[in-house]
């Protein structure tokens, strides 16, 4: 199996974007993929007003082996600060590109 530039063979997308209602449904299917047993990292992503539930996620609230990004641009169009953030939320500059780049390298996408 081929490793992608972030250290995984295989991915799989989960896209957070219009209500903030959506982080904790996506962070939830993420710990549901994870704990499967599928050899995959879970990567959630934010954008849109879904960008406004990243606040309210508490380290805790991230399942082993998912990653949480948040995109900046979101962050700037609903005044949301990378400081009201959980430490691990890791900030794209633009979650649009960063999903497009993630596909490129064979991650698969889900829409939550």
């Amino acid at each position: 199996m081929e490793s992608s530039q972030h250290g995984l063979a295989r991915t799989i997308l989960l896209h957070a974007s219009t209500a903030p209602g959506d982080v904790p449904r996506a962070l939830a299917a993420a710990e549901r993929i994870v704990t499967a047993g599928l050899d995959v990292r879970v990567e959630v992503v934010v954008n849109g007003e879904a960008i406004t539930g990243v606040p309210g996620v508490s380290v805790g609230d991230i399942p082993t082996g998912v990653g949480l990004y948040a995109c900046q641009v979101a962050m700037t169009a609903h005044g949301v600060s990378a400081q009201d953030f959980a430490s691990g939320v890791v900030v794209v500059s633009s979650g649009v590109v960063y999903l497009a780049e993630r596909q490129l390298d064979g991650a698969g996408y889900i829409r939550v």
